[in-house]
């Protein structure tokens, strides 16, 4: 293994170089749109590596635990595998984990070849470009392949990480909801005691779901403010020390505390249909799903040639993770794994303390998500992210402002679009939207950014004397893989969200602990003989 992507360097730190001129009266001015830029190799790639640019401050490890954490999301494993079945589950995690290696991998390299083709846009409008080139040597339709590619690729990811926002909005929402229910001195119910007025044999809250929602939004507007991936190099250290601890937690409450497989009635298994082993296909793809960031990551990054040290360490660190959690949830609580792994634990202090911690990560993500949406635009209106007060920015509608005030007010109105939507999802009639919406977004465009459009920037933008054989072969099961996840993943998981979404609109979700709800592996039993349940007769089966 390469030497770790935090050992030192002597390579010097580079410096921001402005984003677009500045005017006699030190405003900077968006470029004209006259054009189409589009058809730019890379139009929002206004910095890059070269000898006088200046995005490049960012310190590999920095890079490192930052894709880690965005990837990270171990305790939706025991879900994730219980959909897809010991089979199924097992031969996409297999494949996920192999083929996102190498496509992590292959936008590094293209990054090396090509280092002003800064975004995942440019890059994929420049493949399509010149394979379109040598397949037609049509000029024309290479220009037009290099327009409509960009702009699909643009609206892909966009749709992406907005969606997955979203999720981790709902994450959070639904992780104050959990607290709002009796573990540090609120409203709730003592041991035993279920309160007849409330929707949810756990307790009862004091807000309803949708206000949570908005405390969420509310609370993301500072986080929101940071400016670049650089900037939070202070925050993503304890955010991957929470995640530890989380995973300790998960493990310490299902194997030394619940041990559901010595319960009663016990795990049960199968279940498994054609939909759900999709949705199980699509989760995987989420849970590898940071490559629509690697290119604007190594535009950040300060040495892009150790980024193949960052995939090794990263995928280090998350492949033993991802296997112990879906093996050791799985086998305890069968087809009951639910994607807030929470539910499944009984109301404890540490269920509360992982809760707690587990509501930090995800308020983490919701600016790590966001951030490459926001730039997008920012860098496109002469937002410069390395400054604050000066210079001055020209908008529409708003006129001369400051970089910091033109962030705040962007940022905040965008922060507010993806609350809205978080609000229809989680007032739903279903208790847990967020398995089918992580597919939804796996499916839509992690399949495509991680499997499918990697394969067409190996073929069309490395030189073809630098792909192996197992290049070619990887290239063409990705595409095929790519295909299967994005279509059949959508269908599922929009028919599942269209059953979910808008219709319910409860106050509270039915939040119920071990060994409360009847699915649980422990409610006959109870967890170590307490809290059980009379077997149910064969009339209520």
């Amino acid at each position: 293994m390469s030497s770790p992507p935090w050992s030192p360097t002597r390579e010097r730190h580079g410096h921001y170089e402005e984003l677009s001129q500045v005017d006699e009266y030190g405003t900077i001015r968006p470029a004209s749109f006259a054009d189409d830029l589009s058809d730019q190799a890379s139009d929002d790639a206004l910095v890059h590596h070269d000898d006088s640019s200046g995005w490049a401050q960012t310190p590999a490890w920095n890079i490192c635990l930052n894709a880690a954490m965005y990837c990270a999301v171990p305790l939706s494993m025991p879900a994730t595998l219980a959909a897809g079945g010991w089979f199924w589950g097992t031969v996409f995690f297999a494949y996920s984990t192999a083929a996102t290696y190498w496509t992590g991998l292959v936008i590094g390299r293209v990054y090396l070849e090509h280092p002003r083709l800064a975004t995942y846009p440019a890059m994929a409008s420049e493949a399509f470009h010149n394979l379109a080139l040598e397949r037609t040597a049509d000029a024309r339709v290479a220009r037009y392949w290099r327009t409509w590619s960009r702009r699909a690729v643009k609206i892909t990811q966009f749709v992406t990480f907005y969606l997955d926002t979203v999720t981790q909005m709902i994450y959070v929402a639904q992780y104050f909801a959990q607290l709002d229910l009796g573990w540090f001195g609120t409203a709730g119910r003592d041991e035993g005691e279920i309160h007849s007025d409330s929707d949810s044999p756990a307790g009862h809250a004091r807000l309803c779901q949708w206000a949570w929602v908005l405390v969420v939004g509310a609370v993301s507007v500072p986080v929101m403010q940071i400016p670049t991936f650089h900037a939070s190099r202070w925050v993503i250290v304890p955010a991957v020390a929470v995640l530890a601890i989380a995973v300790a937690l998960f493990l310490y409450e299902v194997v030394a505390v619940v041990k559901p497989w010595s319960c009663q009635p016990g795990p049960s298994f199968g279940g498994v249909t054609w939909r759900s082993a999709m949705v199980s296909f699509g989760n995987f793809a989420y849970a590898w799903g940071g490559h629509g960031v690697f290119p604007e990551s190594l535009r950040e990054m300060r040495e892009p040639h150790r980024w193949p040290s960052v995939m090794r360490w990263m995928y280090a660190g998350l492949v033993p993770v991802y296997v112990v959690c879906s093996i050791v949830g799985y086998a305890g609580y069968g087809q009951f794994a639910q994607a807030n792994i929470n539910l499944n634990f009984p109301k404890n202090w540490v269920n509360g303390v992982s809760i707690t911690l587990q509501l930090l990560q995800c308020y983490y993500l919701i600016f790590y998500t966001n951030v490459v949406l926001v730039l997008m635009v920012e860098t496109r209106w002469g937002i410069d992210p390395t400054k604050t007060w000066h210079p001055r920015v020209s908008l529409p509608v708003i006129g001369s402002t400051s970089p910091a005030v033109a962030r705040l007010l962007f940022r905040t109105a965008f922060l507010g679009t993806q609350v809205a939507l978080a609000e229809w999802f989680i007032t739903s009639a279903s208790e847990d939207v967020i398995l089918d919406l992580q597919a939804l977004t796996g499916s839509v465009g992690m399949a495509a950014m991680t499997f499918f459009i990697p394969s067409a920037l190996a073929w069309g933008l490395l030189p073809r004397d630098q792909l192996s054989v197992g290049d070619a072969r990887w290239c063409v099961v990705n595409l095929v893989g790519g295909a299967l996840i994005a279509l059949t993943g959508v269908i599922t998981a929009t028919m599942d969200l269209a059953s979910d979404g808008g219709g319910g609109g409860r106050c509270e979700l039915r939040y119920a602990y071990a060994p409360d709800d009847p699915g649980d592996p422990c409610f006959v039993s109870g967890v170590n003989g307490a809290g059980g349940h009379p077997a149910p007769t064969l009339g209520e089966l």
